[in-house]
């Protein structure tokens, strides 16, 4: 893992299909601390906002 893949998760994040709520949760604060440690600066405080920006609906499961 390096800076690039934590920008790609970040950048595909809301591709992502066939998982629950939680499994995002639980892989949203992977990708924050991959961010912090590769000095990856996130705008958004967490994943909803990744789907809002984009024109997704947020998975309701």
């Amino acid at each position: 893992v390096d800076a690039r893949h934590v920008q790609e998760a970040i950048a595909r994040f809301d591709q992502v299909e066939n998982v629950t709520n939680k499994e995002r949760d639980e892989a949203w604060k992977r990708i924050k601390a991959a961010a912090k440690k590769f000095d990856v600066e996130l705008q958004e405080k967490d994943w909803h906002e990744l789907f809002t920006r984009s024109g997704h609906s947020i998975p309701k499961n």
